[in-house]
């Protein structure tokens, strides 16, 4: 695999972290070009006795985030890529998922001396200053290597790592566009807990056919492009991706694994989810200063859980609405992004809608799949004049949208 018993790879190793961590923390200054950074390590490395002549890079999480801002520079010795649990963009999104503040991962990122709560916090609306650091840090059209991007199913990046390989399988240099593959497993992102990107061991649940397939698959990339290994990795599927439920890897050609076709399912008295529309109502009531408590997911933060995780604690709290199928007379398979439609009327001018979607188990235990969450007043967008309070008494429209998942 990779990253293990180094001295007997076929490699020189050189380990690099951002600017300003650990060992070269008096060389930190604000507004680094951190791309840049990784150009002049290249200019380095390639200025090395020990040095042959290609580069390939590999890392997770901020390490997967910097590979791509590298290649943006276009090191004539980079020669390949491999980032893990990461996507390049610094977007909305990733820290107001549905207008609703990721408030744990912002102070573990502050944690960790990344500095974004300033930024992020003065911009708590979707604005062009936003608008400016989507698109700046956005370029499947820079891709001029071959990559491998590692994704895991239970990682908060996942939607946006599915949309940007998409992309950069449509956009990147004509020359290698069919050199980018994808593989995502039932992995967390990693970093807190004993659960790590190809681990076996993911939340409750255990996972021995996914145990190090990513370590096993980069190898195999890097000795094709570093070593002009003969071990046929471009006759390999550009997605590998596993199927959790059956637990099982399968492969695609395509550059989107999603299911095109949909199926609306409803909401029924009784607390039923069927594909019989019905027309009723529900109540609950909220506190917002006892908001339902996370119980495991795509969180990243030392006091949070990752990871599927049993749900059914939250049973016995009175702010939650359970609605399920009868028992399913077969398989049922959800491929791509499930969203969830609601009319919702408050008391109050503003609420969070927080949706778990979660597979029964025989034994009764809820294990969650994937989760999303809405705040009401930015129900028609994100920019401040978008922004609309609700009248109480008064009935909304809102959509719920939950990351890409695969799940049977």
């Amino acid at each position: 695999g990779i990253g293990t018993n180094l001295d007997a790879q076929p490699y020189i190793w050189v380990v690099v972290d951002w600017r300003g961590f650990y060992g070269s923390n008096g060389a930190d200054v604000s507004n680094v070009d951190r791309g840049q950074d990784g150009y002049d390590v290249c200019d380095w490395i390639v200025a090395q006795s020990w040095h042959g002549s290609r580069i390939g890079t590999w890392g997770a999480s901020a390490l997967g985030n910097i590979q791509y801002q590298l290649i943006g520079k276009h090191h004539p010795n980079h020669t390949c890529a491999i980032p893990m649990v990461a996507d390049p963009q610094f977007a909305y999104n990733s820290y107001f998922y549905g207008g609703v503040l990721e408030e744990a991962r912002l102070e573990q990122l502050d944690a960790l001396g990344y500095g974004l709560s300033p930024i992020v916090m003065a911009n708590t609306y979707y604005s062009t200053t936003w608008q400016f650091a989507e698109a700046s840090t956005y370029f499947p059209d820079q891709i001029e290597i071959p990559t491998l991007q590692i994704g895991g199913w239970y990682d908060h990046n996942i939607d946006e790592m599915m949309t940007f390989y998409k992309q950069s399988r449509n956009e990147s240099l004509l020359s290698v566009r069919d050199e980018q593959w994808l593989l995502i497993g039932p992995w967390v992102h990693g970093g807190t807990g004993i659960a790590f990107v190809g681990s076996s061991i993911q939340g409750e649940l255990t996972y021995p056919n996914a145990a190090l397939v990513n370590n096993d698959m980069a190898r195999d990339f890097l000795d094709y492009y570093l070593l002009d290994s003969v071990n046929s990795w471009n006759t390999t599927a550009p997605i590998t991706y596993y199927e959790l439920g059956t637990n099982s890897w399968n492969t695609s050609t395509a550059d989107d694994i999603a299911i095109a076709s949909t199926e609306d399912l409803y909401l029924n008295p009784g607390n039923h989810l069927s594909s019989q529309a019905g027309v009723f109502s529900s109540t609950f009531t909220s506190d917002p200063a006892n908001p339902t408590p996370t119980i495991g997911g795509a969180t990243l933060h030392p006091t949070l859980d990752q990871g599927p995780y049993d749900q059914s604690s939250l049973d016995a709290r009175g702010d939650l609405l359970t609605f399920e199928t009868g028992v399913l007379p077969q398989d049922i398979t959800a491929i791509g992004r499930i969203s969830l439609t609601l009319y919702i009327s408050a008391t109050q001018p503003d609420c969070d809608i927080a949706i778990r979607l979660v597979d029964q188990y025989p034994d009764g235990r809820n294990m969650l799949i994937t989760d999303g969450i809405k705040r009401m007043r930015f129900r028609n967008g994100y920019t401040a004049a978008a922004e609309a309070f609700m009248t109480p008494g008064q009935v909304y429209q809102v959509k719920v949208d939950l990351p890409f998942t695969n799940y049977t």
